[in-house]
């Protein structure tokens, strides 16, 4: 199976070491193992990697893709995905488990200890938000520029309506970790997790 995200002609997925199923999630853009990038739906490319360490989260929005994963490794791509550049100024005790972004300048990251940090510069620097909590966050998604939703262990739901100034913590009605999460507009989101 294969997950399939973003512009219908350049997509970018990886497969995990020791698989022959196609993942979106943990691992993926693995530096060590293979990474591809499907130009069309039959034809796959090798792309080399930059980074050395395991990526878990990728984000396309025009032709600018983002990457994240362990030990603060964050990546942009600005050929949609076909060479990548390490971006990472942020903190590199962090495994960065989810990517968002609203244009080819603005991101966030989020991860361990309910890290979040936003750029503007296209990842020149990194500024940390408070989420107000501790929780391992695994997953971002920007519904616009200013309203973003993360989620994460202990069913932590976070949202926010100005681009990440303040997060505000919403009820949830699981305590199971939460692992991805996709707006269909800013009233109504979808997140899945463990059972």
């Amino acid at each position: 199976s294969a997950w399939v995200s973003g512009l219908a002609t350049t997509l970018s997925i990886c497969r995990a070491a020791n698989s022959s199923v196609w993942h979106w999630r943990a691992p993926l853009w693995v530096a060590r193992q293979s990474c591809w990038l499907m130009n069309q739906p039959a034809a796959w490319t090798r792309v080399p990697a930059v980074s050395r360490e395991p990526l878990l989260d990728v984000t396309m929005r025009n032709n600018v893709a983002w990457a994240v994963g362990f030990f603060g490794s964050i990546l942009r791509s600005s050929d949609g995905g076909r060479s990548w550049l390490s971006v990472s100024n942020a903190d590199a005790h962090l495994t960065f488990r989810g990517v968002a972004s609203t244009d080819d300048s603005t991101a966030w990251v989020v991860g361990d200890a309910g890290a979040i940090y936003k750029t503007t510069d296209a990842g020149a620097t990194w500024v940390r938000q408070q989420s107000g909590t501790t929780q391992t966050l695994n997953a971002i998604t920007a519904v616009s520029p200013t309203v973003l939703f993360a989620v994460g262990r202990a069913g932590t739901i976070l949202r926010t309506q100005d681009g990440g100034t303040t997060w505000l913590a919403l009820a949830s009605a699981t305590s199971v970790e939460l692992n991805t999460i996709a707006e269909a507009n800013p009233e109504r989101v979808w997140d899945a997790g463990q059972v």
